[in-house]
């Protein structure tokens, strides 16, 4: 990779795309073509028409290479893709194995969001502690390829709701907003910002959170209970993490994890792979 300007790189990934997407194309015709030569050959079946020697031979030999043509498709298909290797040392290697280890950790998560948008002090159904509404959407966060690229390195995926893509490699991140529409970035211009959040979980908690205290369902302004309440009852605040990913002061995502600890070490660990030693 270090040998390769970024936007070669791009040019690189969306050719090899845009000639498997002609591959799966021309795929498809073929197995139209396999389908109906099939039918054909069932209604020379039926009708015994088939066992003329020479039309028999015809179906035959068709069938055949449409298969044969099918198979140079499909192996055209799954070399269209750029072969990437990374010149790591064996500091950095670690570095980023170890990264890997963590979002593994990171992804277990009960539950993983992608925050679309929050305002301040308002009410809401995902509500702080610190009075901020959320507009928070369940999203995927694993291990993933981007299409196109071949390597023995998968990158860290996040699913971004509200905006591109962002997939992780060793030395950039790829910032996408479709197969074709990306951009290519060093990771260490990808800045990330953490913080823990507490929660008023009036919702299912999920199993691995952090449980920091409880609070009256219905308080006073003091936050002690308000006894005019009889079924009045306590609400647990959970503690979570939050991310958010910068690229020169621009907002590209903004995620939360229920695990805060998970959130807390790939926090870290990305830190040390971005800082700017990570070239060796």
């Amino acid at each position: 990779y270090s040998k390769k300007s970024p936007k070669f790189l791009k040019d690189s990934i969306i050719n090899a795309n845009n000639q498997r997407e002609d591959l799966t194309k021309a795929i498809k015709k073929v197995n139209s073509k396999i389908y109906f030569t099939n039918v054909i050959r069932v209604f020379c079946l039926i009708s015994l028409i088939y066992f003329l020697k020479p039309l028999n031979r015809r179906i035959k030999n068709r069938l055949k290479n449409l298969n044969i043509q099918k198979t140079k498709f499909i192996e055209g298909k799954n070399e269209s893709v750029v072969n990437l290797d990374f010149e790591l040392s064996e500091k950095v290697s670690k570095k980023y194995l170890l990264m890997i280890k963590r979002f593994k950790q990171l992804s277990d998560s009960a539950c993983s969001w992608n925050i679309k948008s929050k305002t301040e002090y308002q009410t809401a159904r995902y509500r702080s502690y610190a009075s901020k509404e959320y507009d928070l959407s369940k999203t995927n966060v694993a291990l993933k390829t981007f299409p196109g690229i071949n390597s023995s390195f998968q990158s860290c995926y996040f699913e971004n709701k509200s905006g591109p893509d962002i997939y992780l490699y060793p030395c950039f991140a790829l910032i996408s907003k479709s197969k074709n529409n990306f951009e290519i970035i060093d990771i260490r211009k990808l800045v990330i910002r953490w913080e823990d959040v507490e929660f008023v979980e009036d919702g299912l908690q999920p199993k691995d959170a952090t449980v920091v205290k409880y609070v009256w369902e219905k308080s006073n302004r003091d936050g002690t209970r308000d006894h005019r309440y009889a079924e009045n009852k306590q609400i647990p605040v959970m503690r979570y993490g939050q991310f958010k990913f910068l690229k020169s002061d621009e907002h590209v995502g903004e995620f939360m994890f229920s695990n805060y600890e998970s959130t807390s070490n790939f926090f870290d660990i990305f830190i040390t792979v971005t800082d700017d030693n990570f070239r060796g």
